[in-house]
C-alpha cells in the first residue's frame, strides 16, 4: 500500500511538474489541443477545426499560427503526423491529419513554410460500399502507406 502512495504521488509530482514547463497553454482561440506533429525542430499543435501554432522546439517560442487547408467543423484533428514524403521541394514532409468525426477521413497536405498550406488528398474507408468511422490514421514511414485504426462495433 505504501509502495502505491509513493508511485503515485511520484506520478503526480513529476507530471506537474511537466505541465510547468511546458511553454504552451492547450487552448487557442477557444478550441481545444488535439494532435501533434514534429519534424526537425518544429512542433505543429493542431486545434479542434484545423487551426495550429508551429512551436520551434530549439526557442520554445511559438513562431506563426495558421488554418489547415481542410479546416472545418468536423476537422477535429485527432492525430497529426508527418510522412517522410515531400513534394515540390516543400521544407516539411507531407501531414497526415484525422479529421475523427463523421466522415472520419484522412486529409493529406502540404504545409507551406510560408504558412500557405494545400490539400494534396482525401483518404476515407469503405467496406462493401458501406462509409466506415475511423478514429486514428497514422503512417508507416518504413512502409510508406498510412493506415486507418478502425472502431470496432457489435463485439
Amino acid at each position: 500500500m505504501r509502495s502505491a502512495f509513493l508511485f503515485f504521488s511520484l506520478v503526480i509530482f513529476i507530471g506537474g511538474y511537466a505541465q510547468l514547463i511546458y511553454p504552451v497553454v492547450g487552448t487557442y482561440k477557444g478550441k481545444g489541443a488535439q494532435g501533434m506533429a514534429i519534424y526537425g525542430d518544429s512542433a505543429l499543435l493542431m486545434s479542434d477545426g484545423g487551426g495550429y501554432r508551429l512551436l520551434d522546439l530549439s526557442s520554445g517560442r511559438i513562431v506563426r499560427d495558421g488554418v489547415l487547408a481542410s479546416a472545418g467543423k468536423n476537422t477535429h484533428v485527432n492525430c497529426a503526423c508527418f510522412s517522410s514524403e515531400k513534394v515540390n521541394g516543400s521544407f516539411y514532409p507531407l501531414l497526415y491529419i484525422t479529421e475523427f468525426r463523421d466522415p472520419s477521413r484522412c486529409f493529406v497536405e502540404q504545409i507551406g513554410e510560408d504558412g500557405r498550406n494545400k490539400l494534396v488528398q482525401t483518404i476515407s474507408a469503405m467496406k462493401n460500399g458501406t462509409k466506415e468511422l475511423v478514429r486514428v490514421w497514422v503512417v508507416d514511414n518504413a512502409k510508406k502507406n498510412s493506415t486507418g485504426l478502425f472502431e470496432i462495433r457489435n463485439i
